[in-house]
């Protein structure tokens, strides 16, 4: 019965890594700047080690932490870009948000899903 239970053990562990180094490769995969053009304006997301930056236009937008748990991503804003400047203001505590996203990677195409936005929006690694 010991040999059984070690084993359920070990396999569980098993199990368990993949997931967390499956988690690991997919937020691995999104580092980086992409890009998503809708012919008016130009948004770039930045993902870098658990922080993420939206620009619009070249202006900031919103930045903030994030993680990745399967196909999910979660974005927890904690900045907001001051129009017409460079700069970023920080948000109250009672102001801070988190959006749940679902993500697809297609080659160079990161493909961004949010009942917010309504369609998914497909960004291109730049």
């Amino acid at each position: 019965m010991k040999k059984l239970g070690f084993g359920l053990l070990v396999t569980a562990l098993a199990l368990g890594m993949t997931v967390i180094g499956c988690a690991q490769d997919e937020a691995n995969a999104i580092q980086g700047s992409w890009v998503y053009e809708d012919g008016w304006e130009e948004f770039v997301v930045t993902f870098n080690n658990g922080n993420f930056e939206f620009r619009d236009g070249g202006e900031p937008y919103i930045r903030g932490t994030y993680t990745v748990s399967g196909d999910t991503i979660t974005l927890r804003v904690t900045h907001e870009g001051n129009w017409g400047g460079d700069g970023w203001d920080a948000l109250d505590a009672d102001d801070i948000d988190e959006e749940e996203m679902t993500f697809y990677l297609d080659g160079d195409s990161l493909i961004l899903a949010s009942d917010a936005w309504g369609s998914p929006i497909t960004f291109t690694r730049r």
